[in-house]
């Protein structure tokens, strides 16, 4: 039995109850109980119906977080700018493909065919703004070495990053990130 957590105020509980929940979300599905959910954040059961309306409710927040671009945007930042250009890369797609691989995952198990309402990517523009400027500035850099405005760089990297992720377009394992930059930076002819 794990151990009893420390009281906390209401929103820090809620926010702790929602980051234990999202891995045993992407595991359980919506079949997770409410029990397992207290006994991972070290509550009872109940504190769970006093932070949230209902198990629904937990859930459905869990997923918009998961959803929120957030966490995705500090950990771009978070990426060392002053780095080679294919390390930087590397690091970029790694993120990515983790953000796509959790997100698909959630997706599948919830049995859903759409993030939650207002998580749809491009529903906010101002949050697919700050994460293709992230997702730039960690280009910007080389940009004096590129043939593509770094932004077209992105786009690009983006495209074949979700494809070349998607386990029914790959057919087994997901490309590398480091063969996906390959890819991207040096394309597919052998050099001269």
């Amino acid at each position: 039995m794990s151990p009893r957590a420390k009281p906390l105020p209401p929103e820090d509980r809620r926010q702790a109850l929602i980051a234990v929940t999202l891995p045993l979300l992407q595991e359980f599905g919506r079949d997770v109980s409410t029990r397992r959910i207290a006994e991972a954040a070290g509550v009872a059961e109940g504190t769970i119906f006093r932070a949230f309306d209902s198990k629904e409710d937990l859930l459905e927040q869990a997923l918009r977080q998961a959803f929120d671009p957030t966490a995705f945007i500090e950990r771009v930042g978070e990426i060392e700018l002053e780095a080679p250009l294919s390390e930087r890369l590397i690091a970029l797609v790694e993120i990515m493909q983790g953000r796509y691989e959790t997100l698909r995952r959630l997706l599948s198990v919830t049995h859903r065919v759409a993030p939650p309402e207002h998580c749809q990517p491009g529903s906010s523009p101002e949050q697919t703004m700050l994460m293709l400027q992230a997702m730039v500035a960690v280009v910007q850099p080389d940009r004096h070495r590129l043939r593509l405005p770094a932004a077209e760089l992105v786009r690009v990297l983006r495209i074949v990053t979700f494809a070349a992720s998607d386990p029914g377009l790959t057919v087994g394992e997901p490309m590398r990130p480091a063969d996906i930059v390959d890819l991207v930076l040096n394309g597919a002819l052998k050099a001269c």
